[in-house]
């Protein structure tokens, strides 16, 4: 009974010190973590240019944050939509955000007719911090902010130009994720 009384003890202690070791190096703190609510100070690297992407580099009031694959059928659709009408849209903040090949995302940025439009910026998330700042990995992933930065609405895949002015307008899309 002593032994086994000392064997509990013992692996009690080693799942004390397990939890205490785990919670100090591996536990998500809340207040570093986005909950998507408001617009987050973001920091990216460029794609295809030198220098951070920054939630201070936006000039347009309202924001969209797309999180995309060059690779994603969805989100092919949604850049070609965006490409063709993104001259009319130019009190919008549209901000590509990817994690993949940096090749392969500039080669998808530039077939799509949406590199070196003022208002859409693109962002490398080298260091997986799109998690923290925006609180989803989804591919695809848009996130609707007012001109105060409130979330209004994250679409899933298939979001398109139409989806997002209508949030815009004050409706709600039926392609919706969550609304927060």
């Amino acid at each position: 009974m002593e032994r086994f009384l000392k064997a509990a003890i013992a692996i009690l202690a080693i799942f004390v010190v397990g939890y205490l070791l785990y919670s100090q190096f591996f536990k998500t703190d809340k207040l570093q973590i986005g909950d998507g609510s408001r617009l987050p100070d973001f920091s990216f690297m460029k794609l295809g240019a030198p220098g951070k992407l920054e939630r201070a580099d936006l000039e347009a009031d309202k924001t969209v944050v797309v999180y995309f694959s060059p690779n994603c059928s969805h989100c092919q659709k949604l850049a070609t939509d965006l490409g063709y009408k993104a001259e009319y849209l130019q009190d919008i903040n549209f901000v590509w955000i990817t994690r993949f090949d940096e090749g392969e995302s500039l080669q998808f940025v530039k077939s799509t007719k949406l590199w070196g439009q003022p208002n859409l910026y693109f962002g490398l998330d080298k260091d997986a911090a799109f998690y923290r700042y925006f609180g989803d990995m989804f591919v695809p992933s848009t996130y609707i902010y007012d001109e105060k930065g409130k979330l209004r609405q994250q679409l899933n895949q298939d979001a398109t130009v139409a989806d997002i002015m209508l949030v815009y307008d004050g409706g709600v899309s039926d392609k919706f994720r969550k609304t927060r």
